[in-house]
Formats: structure tokens, sequence, C-alpha cells
């Protein structure tokens, strides 16, 4: 991994981060979720036209094109009712944690890339970091009990960590056949019709939000693309298999950004957890720059 990517990724991360951050913050994530995937499309239609009419894109690059739009628009849908349904610091670690333990497995079978065993210890450190995040502040029987009762978070947490290991393989080829800034415009296209669909209904509830959380929605709609798009250029100079676990430094920053924004309670085993990913990226990342 060259210092650029690693560059590219952190940022990406750091986006990410924030904008599920306010999307939980925002009490209404179908809402707050639809209004990513709308701005999103109008934010990235204009440079897939730019891209459009100066390269001209195989069969293939639409079937890849098509994909991420109907993959993404699981992602986005599923997130919201994860967050709907779970805390933050629940689904976003499981979700994020699913999909970087998918994600090598899946490009070493499937896409046949090859992971060193520094770099396999990186990795594991991170999903390593990502469990001990989910143990109560003071454990026992009752508090995991009482962690693990909202049974529909955790389910649609798990179900969207499995779309993003998806997305995150497929991206990594169909890259190769639609230049990244438009092939991005399809992971909100995708969403934002999807969607528009099943809250046609609730079309004042998304104008009330923009009324009472311009800056908020605004954000939101601005992080998102930016973070995919930044992911999105990484995979077109390195492997999936670096840049997927990498990203998941974005937890890390999530959880500070719980602790100073939100003014959470910062307990042991949320600091350990993110230590241990801290860890595990900088091993990550140190061994795939010295191969």
């Amino acid at each position: 991994m060259t210092v650029l990517a690693l560059a590219l990724v952190l940022a990406a991360a750091l986006a990410h981060a924030t904008w599920n951050l306010l999307l939980k913050r925002s009490g209404r994530p179908l809402i707050y979720t639809w209004n990513i995937c709308v701005a999103g499309t109008l934010v990235t239609l204009p440079f897939a036209a730019y891209y459009l009419s100066r390269t001209e894109i195989s069969p293939t690059g639409w079937g890849f094109f098509a994909g991420t739009a109907i993959i993404h628009a699981f992602y986005f849908v599923l997130l919201a009712q994860a967050y709907e349904h779970g805390d933050l610091s629940i689904v976003y670690p499981l979700a994020r944690g699913v999909g970087v333990a998918l994600t090598p497995i899946g490009a070493v079978l499937i896409l046949g890339e090859h992971i060193s065993i520094p770099q396999g210890l990186g990795i594991a450190g991170i999903v390593a970091g990502l469990l001990i995040l989910q143990i109560p502040p003071n454990l026992s029987r009752h508090t995991l009990a009482a962690q693990f009762r909202p049974a529909a978070g955790l389910i649609f947490a798990a179900v969207t960590g499995m779309t993003i290991a998806t997305y995150s393989l497929w991206d990594k080829v169909g890259v190769s056949h639609v230049p990244p800034l438009m092939y991005v415009s399809g992971a909100f296209l995708g969403p934002a019709l999807a969607m528009s669909w099943l809250l046609r209904r609730r079309i004042d509830e998304f104008l009330q939000a923009w009324q009472a959380f311009p800056v908020t929605m605004a954000a939101g709609a601005a992080l998102s693309p930016l973070a995919y798009s930044l992911a999105l250029v990484a995979l077109t100079i390195t492997q999936v298999s670096e840049v997927a676990p990498l990203r998941e430094v974005g937890v890390v920053i999530g959880t500070v950004l719980g602790i100073v924004v939100l003014g959470e309670r910062s307990p042991g085993p949320r600091i350990g957890g993110a230590t241990v990913i801290a860890l595990g990226a900088i091993v990550l990342a140190y061994s795939s720059i010295a191969a």
C-alpha cells in the first residue's frame, strides 16, 4: 500500500464515521439515509455525465454499475433499519466488523489476492478490537443479556456487514471497468430510487427534517459520497484486502466522536477495543507499505 492510498483510506474512514454519527444523532435514520442517497445522487451524477461523454463503457461495466446500485440499495436500507433498532456503539462496530472479517476471505477465494502473515495479523487485530468494543463496561450475565437484547438491531447490523463485504469485492472489479467518479453515482442512484419508492408517503417528514436540521442534513449529504469516492479511488491503486480492513479505523474515530460530541461515557472496553483496532491498523498499514 502506498502512502497516497493510506491517506485516501484514512480520510474515507473519517468521513464515514462522521456521517454515521450524524445518522444516529438525527433520530430519523430512514429519512436521513434517504436524504444522503438523494443528495449523493445529485452530487455524483454530473461527474458520471462528464465521464460518460468521454468514455465508452462496456456492457460488463454497465453490469457492474447496475450491480453496485442494487447492492447499495440493500446496504442503505438495512443500515437505516439497524440504527432504528440499535445503538451506534453496537450497530457501527458490528456491521463494519462483519464486513472486514468477510472481505479478505472473499478476496482470497474469489479474486485470487494474497495476504501475508503480518497483514493477516493486522486484520485479526482489527477484528479482535471490534469484538472487544461489544463488551459492556460492567461485565456480568445481566449486562450481557441487556447488551444483546435488541435482536432486531443486531440482525440488521450483521446483514448490513454482509452487504459491506459484498460491495467491497464487487466494486474492486467494477472500478476496473468504470471510472471511479462515475461508478460512485451508482452507489447512490440505486438506493435513492429504492428509498424514494419506499418512503413516497413520507415526503413531508423529509422536508421537515431539512427545515429543522439543515446543517446536519447537508453535512451528511456531502460526507457520504466523499467517503465512498475516496475509498473507490484507493481501490484503483491497492488491494481490496488492504483497503477494507484499514477503513475500520473509522470505528476508533466514531468512538472519539461519540465521547467528545455526544458526551458518551468512555468505559474500558471502548478504549481497549479502539487501541487494539489502532494497533491492528498500524501493523496492516506497515506490512502493506513494506510489501
